[in-house]
């Protein structure tokens, strides 16, 4: 599940609560492993991440900064496709080094 939330300072925020799953555990901890290292306007950069209990549960949470914006899927499923010039240019924001390959990147189309 993801909740957008209100920090106290006023700052618009993504907070993204994983069930107990351990392959979602590890995932997340490659995705939070990565967000740390990346920088980029196309990129929610990480705010906060843990472990929380839920009904009894321990779960994982992330935190983000909310960016404005669809996301990916739904701009796909209003389209059969994406025009080329908004694909070069969303893949030439993502110039990332070769140890970033593989990466589960979340980012929103504006």
């Amino acid at each position: 599940c993801v909740f957008k939330a209100l920090s106290m300072s006023g700052d618009l925020l993504a907070i993204k609560v994983l069930g107990p799953d351990n392959l979602l555990r590890i995932r997340s901890d490659r995705e939070i492993a990565k967000l740390r290292l990346l920088s980029s306007p196309h990129i929610a950069k990480l705010v906060d991440f843990g472990d929380v209990e839920l009904r009894g549960q321990n779960c994982r949470f992330m935190v983000t900064e909310f960016i404005e914006g669809q996301d990916l899927r739904r701009v796909l499923e209003a389209r059969t496709r994406l025009p080329e010039a908004n694909i070069v240019s969303l893949l030439s924001t993502f110039a990332l080094p070769s140890t970033s390959c593989g990466v589960f990147v979340s980012f929103t189309v504006t």
